[in-house]
């Protein structure tokens, strides 16, 4: 261990922010692979783009359990792309994009709106300024926005701050984006007259691509990648009862060709639970899935190595013999966590925010219970034979009722040789679960 890693709860508790990735190169950084399954995803994604050829672009699919890591796993594709000379677009839509109520048309213009911004902040790279200026001329028309409304506003403050001047293309994108970020009424609007000239959207957007590829190829480029991250946290809500149509659905199926439209090479993140949907295949021919770090095998006898892994990323990040009272406390802890990453954090962190010196059993319990109580609010009644069926056969039916248990978390997948399932340890522990019958109720 080094001797910068924090030995106290106070130094220590910014250490373990579950919500904060790892960026690529961070020392704190675990291979978990050979505890996730028996292939290198990212790698195989790399090498998938990097023998594509000519205008033959690969639209990727990402998928895991939120929180499990793929968000550091991402940096770490966008690293290995940029080694390979590619330029990449990284951005997520949570810090953009109202996550509770995102549209492809807000996608499609996220997009437009981090190309050119990226390529000219990070490569010093300017799309062609005639294009900026028509295609700015043509949204400002559709969304209805003159230039002389964004003077004082976005710009002036932007400009007055780096001394370097910002395209209107680019404050009239910013301006958009934020709008339909926070007005419900703006944002309906907005969506209603894009999606009117969809095709028009798409052909704007693949203009600035396509300039932004041959400017890229003059600079001795491989090639232009988009990553969006995020996509799986947006919000699943049942948009039409009869149809069974949900916001999931929509977004990834019925509008899925617009999301594959742009002339590059594109990984989109998206929620676990469409990959039971046998249409998701249909539309994008590439699909990957980070599998859960196995602690235990499917017969239920512990998995050393993965528990092992855990430990030493803890250790990377806090000092556990200064902290711990004792350190087979983190095994009761990882154990709690089914292995999900973000769960063995926030477990670390309530433990925390009940102690004042060391890490004590009663800490961990108390912890322990608190996690606890989140997943019992999210289990419904109609939820335990499923449950119980997922827990005795360590397997996911194809339905959606049982999708839903893995956009809930409430059931964990799994890889080791083939997909295995089990119910996350919270549910597994609550007396919900235990006082139910499995015999009649499976």
């Amino acid at each position: 261990m080094t001797d910068n890693i924090p030995s106290t709860l106070n130094d220590a508790y910014d250490a373990i922010d579950p919500s904060i990735p790892l960026e690529q190169d961070d020392s704190r950084y675990i291979d978990f692979q050979n505890v996730r399954g028996e292939n290198d995803e990212i790698s195989a994604m790399v090498r998938r783009i990097s023998r594509t050829r000519d205008t033959q672009y690969i639209c990727q699919l990402f998928t895991g359990h939120r929180g499990c890591g793929k968000s550091t796993e991402l940096f770490r594709l966008k690293k290995k792309l940029e080694d390979k000379n590619f330029f990449v677009v990284y951005f997520d839509v949570e810090q953009l994009l109202d996550i509770g109520d995102i549209d492809y048309t807000d996608i499609l213009l996220a997009i437009a709106e981090q190309l050119e911004s990226q390529l000219r902040e990070n490569a010093h790279i300017s799309i062609d300024k005639k294009l900026l200026e028509d295609i700015s001329k043509w949204f400002s028309n559709i969304v209805e926005v003159e230039e002389d409304s964004l003077e004082g506003e976005i710009g002036a403050s932007a400009e007055a701050g780096t001394g370097v001047e910002i395209p209107f293309f680019a404050k009239l994108f910013s301006r958009v984006r934020s709008d339909v970020k926070t007005s419900s009424l703006r944002r309906t609007e907005v969506r209603k007259n894009l999606e009117r000239r969809s095709s028009e959207l798409i052909e704007r957007v693949n203009e600035l691509i396509d300039n932004a590829q041959a400017r890229l190829q003059r600079e001795g480029r491989s090639g232009l990648v988009l990553i969006v991250d995020s996509l799986e946290k947006v919000r699943y809500r049942v948009i039409d009862e009869e149809s069974k149509l949900n916001s999931h659905t929509l977004l990834f199926v019925e509008n899925g060709e617009h999301l594959r439209s742009p002339n590059c090479h594109i990984v989109y993140t998206f929620p676990i639970n469409l990959m039971l949907n046998n249409n998701i295949g249909q539309i994008f021919s590439q699909t990957t899935i980070l599998p859960m770090i196995k602690i235990n095998e499917e017969a239920g006898n512990t998995c050393d190595r993965g528990r092992e892994q855990m430990y030493k990323m803890l250790a990377l990040r806090i000092n556990i013999e200064s902290i711990f009272s004792d350190t087979n406390l983190v095994d009761d802890i990882i154990s709690a966590s089914g292995g999900h990453l973000r769960d063995f954090l926030r477990l670390v962190r309530y433990a925390f925010d009940l102690a004042d010196e060391k890490i004590t059993p009663v800490h961990i319990k108390k912890a322990i219970n608190k996690l606890a109580l989140e997943y019992d609010y999210l289990v419904k009644p109609n939820d335990l034979p499923r449950l119980h069926t997922v827990a005795r056969d360590h397997q996911i039916p194809s339905d959606s009722e049982h999708a839903l248990l893995l956009y809930n978390l409430l059931v964990l997948e799994y890889l080791n040789g083939k997909r295995w399932a089990d119910v996350h340890p919270m549910v597994k522990g609550l007396s919900k679960f235990k006082n139910s019958k499995p015999e009649v109720l499976a």
